[in-house]
């Protein structure tokens, strides 16, 4: 598989989400091992871009997405046009 990112020199990437993650038809997520190759390089990682408006293809909601990102991809951050719900989905599972 090929990765577009964009690259944050000696930082970061910042993939589209679904570079890091994706849901199957029973809309289960499938996360991809991009995340931890980056990690494992030291680069931070940071998709874009979180719409609770526009999902990913068969993700079922907004939380199931960023649980997704977040637990099983284990992301750094993203970046998102609905700030107030991703902080408040981060604090409702004790995180920042």
């Amino acid at each position: 598989m090929t990765y577009h990112v964009t690259l944050i020199p000696g930082d970061g990437i910042g993939p589209e989400i679904t570079q890091v993650v994706e849901w199957d038809a029973d809309a289960a997520p499938v996360v991809s091992p991009l995340a931890g190759i980056a990690h494992r390089h030291g680069l931070a990682v940071h998709p874009y871009t979180h719409r609770i408006d526009s999902l990913p293809r068969h993700a079922p909601d907004s939380p199931a997405v960023l649980d997704a990102l977040f637990e099983s991809a284990r992301v750094d951050g993203l970046f998102t046009d609905f700030t107030d719900v991703v902080v408040s989905h981060l604090r409702a599972r004790g995180r920042r």
